[in-house]
């Protein structure tokens, strides 16, 4: 206040704001007058808002680098709100920093949008910080039963995934390899089904969410159907010597797939053989007497064994003759001998 002159003039200081009355008196020899002065002093008003990381991406889960805000104009006096979207469950605005804290919580992946307003009485500014929050990531992802063997045909027990990370929105693929006929659960993970071919299988699974992905090769193994009951189609078998036997035939009453037969213990009669792929016994049996051959047949699902009970008989006598039929002999007089002979068999 100029004393001479009644002016106001000046620069309101900071953290003035507010409202004021004062009474200014002018006066001399003769009298003197007031007047009450109205002044409201406002604070700089806030611009350019800004915030210290924008765009943003969090993890669920884990405590985020404080996000401080900022601003070119005023400094006082200032109130930060969400004036549209919303922060992620879990992150917190501070209202009088606009400081944004706090930790993701579960199933809160996904964009936001969050318009943060900061005010004072001069004002204000808004500012739209993007959010993106992911999930944790998948890790260690493994299988209950790895490696595991199962049997071509046959239903196999669940096989369940697990991992030691991220659990939220998962999504499980295969990533490479085949399956063979079993069924990958997207949600899950679980391998179930029924296997359709027989060998070596490594299909790689893969588990991904927004986080990030993992892979797990899994080892199958799987055999055949095991062969059961095995059995000859005459059994016990009678044949003779010097003759070409009928085929003896196989069967079996469990699996059927790439069998194979050997001789596991005895022996067939000489001139006879074992087919290994069909197990059939043919040809001439060329000694006789008694055999019982364990015949095997096996393959990559287990195995069984039967005995079979064979005789091999001679050959039979036939057209038995002798050499001087009819015979005339003198009494009292040795005769010449008289030797028999046959056509068919000749051993005892």
């Amino acid at each position: 206040l100029n004393t001479s002159t009644g002016a106001i003039t000046g620069t309101p200081a900071a953290n003035t704001a507010g409202s004021y009355n004062p009474v200014i008196q002018v006066s001399n020899s003769g009298g003197s007058d007031t007047e009450a002065v109205h002044i409201t002093v406002i604070d700089s008003a806030p611009t350019a808002l800004a915030y210290l990381n924008n765009p943003v991406t969090y993890t669920v889960g884990t405590a985020i680098t404080s996000n401080t805000a900022s601003n070119s104009g005023g400094h006082s006096n200032l109130a930060y709100s969400v004036v549209s979207g919303s922060l992620p469950t879990g992150l917190s605005l501070g209202l009088s920093t606009g400081t944004i804290t706090g930790t993701p919580a579960a199933n809160t992946a996904g964009s936001y949008n969050p318009v943060i307003q900061v005010s004072n009485s001069g004002g204000s500014d808004t500012e739209t910080v993007h959010i993106t929050v992911i999930d944790t990531a998948p890790t260690g992802l493994t299988y209950a039963h790895n490696p595991v063997t199962y049997t071509k045909g046959t239903v196999i027990a669940a096989n369940l995934a697990s991992n030691s990370g991220g659990h939220s929105n998962l999504t499980y693929s295969l990533f490479s390899g085949s399956l063979n006929g079993l069924t990958l659960n997207t949600s899950t993970g679980a391998i179930t089904g029924t296997p359709t071919s027989q060998g070596n299988f490594n299909p790689v699974i893969q588990v991904s969410n927004s986080g990030g992905s993992d892979t797990e090769a899994v080892h199958i193994t799987v055999n055949d159907t095991a062969p059961t009951a095995l059995t000859y189609s005459t059994n016990p078998a009678t044949y003779t010597k010097g003759t070409a036997i009928t085929t003896n035939t196989a069967s079996n009453s469990g699996g059927h797939a790439s069998l194979t037969y050997s001789v596991f213990s005895g022996s067939l009669p000489t001139g006879l053989v074992l087919d290994t792929v069909t197990g059939a016994i043919s040809g001439t049996a060329s000694a006789i007497g008694n055999y019982n051959p364990i015949i095997k047949v096996q393959n990559s699902g287990g195995s069984d064994t039967e005995a079979v009970h064979i005789t091999v008989n001679d050959t039979a006598p036939t057209a038995l003759t002798y050499s001087t039929n009819p015979a005339t002999y003198t009494k009292g007089t040795a005769i010449a001998t008289n030797s028999p002979s046959n056509s068919g068999g000749h051993a005892a």
